[in-house]
């Protein structure tokens, strides 16, 4: 039986260029005779490179469980390159695993938004003149902080109305199953936003304050240990969460559609946005809640497959 090759992770300071006294945490991973290095952006004061290496293993010896920290993050990387050693297999390395750890904490609601623009103004090549095309896409480009997550709808409704464009030619059925995958996850995310801010007011620790994602309202609530990662809290999973599968992601997800609870957020969401697309390209359209894991996991899968050449 080959021995099994380890991964080593190391954490060691770089001091800024333009800035005296500060420096950045950077990371080195080691795995199978091949080595990768990126800044994982943790930033700090000290007096020297030796004062700054003793913060960085301080805080390795000394905060095991507070999240996001250095031990913390030495284990996801960890994971993660597991991860991606069982996807590889021998053709592994992990060269550029710093770009694929970038991608790792973006949003996941928010990469399947990017997807789907893509998706969809490929086929808008074909259905609008190149002036309209340019325009249109600028149009969505510069307010994709608006139109993200539910108000997809809201591009549909401008393509129909203001260009006249049949939408029966833009979407089929695998590109409107793509489009409820991406508005239950949203809607999913959201309300576990909530339940999980309920649930840490529960344990004892630094009190702080937080807005309350549905009333507004300014909160104390007490900071478990082991916070999940902000992104969560915030209203969505990031990619990492996602692929380990941290706190039952994928279970939760699946528990939600099969529920059916994300109907009514949708529409509530996109002003009944959801509802109104169907009825435009097929009114007897049923969303299969089975393969949803799937196409958000084949949709990941790719990215990375790209990433790793």
């Amino acid at each position: 039986m080959a021995k099994e090759k380890k991964i080593r992770v190391v954490f060691f300071p770089q001091k800024f260029k333009r800035e005296e006294g500060r420096y950045n945490t950077y990371c080195r991973v080691l795995y199978n005779r091949k080595a990768t290095m990126f800044a994982i952006n943790q930033t700090f004061d000290a007096s020297s490179k030796e004062e700054a290496q003793r913060i960085i293993d301080f805080e390795l010896e000394n905060y095991p469980e507070r999240k996001p920290n250095l031990l913390w993050r030495k284990a996801w990387i960890e994971q993660l390159i597991k991860a991606e050693i069982e996807r590889f297999g021998e053709e592994y390395s992990v060269t550029g695993f710093g770009k694929r750890a970038e991608f790792y904490i973006s949003n996941l609601a928010m990469n399947l938004t990017y997807d789907l623009y893509g998706k969809l103004f490929e086929k808008l090549k074909d259905n609008l003149t190149y002036n309209n095309y340019l325009f249109f896409k600028k149009k969505v480009d510069d307010e994709q902080e608006i139109y993200a997550y539910f108000k997809i709808f809201d591009i549909f409704k401008i393509l129909k109305a203001d260009y006249g464009i049949d939408l029966k030619k833009l979407v089929d059925e695998d590109f409107l199953t793509f489009i409820s995958v991406l508005g239950f996850y949203q809607s999913f995310t959201y309300d576990e936003a909530i339940d999980l801010e309920n649930k840490i007011t529960e344990e004892t620790g630094n009190v702080t304050t937080r807005v309350n994602l549905k009333t507004g309202e300014v909160q104390e609530w007490k900071l478990k240990d082991r916070v999940p990662p902000r992104s969560w809290i915030m209203g969505g999973f990031d990619v990492g969460s996602w692929i380990l599968n941290e706190y039952d992601v994928k279970v939760s997800f699946q528990d939600y559609l099969n529920l059916k609870r994300g109907y009514e957020s949708i529409e509530e969401y996109s002003e009944k946005g959801y509802s109104w697309l169907v009825n435009q390209i097929d009114k007897s359209y049923r969303f299969d809640s089975d393969n949803s894991l799937k196409m958000i996991d084949g949709l990941v899968e790719n990215k990375i497959g790209n990433m790793m050449g």
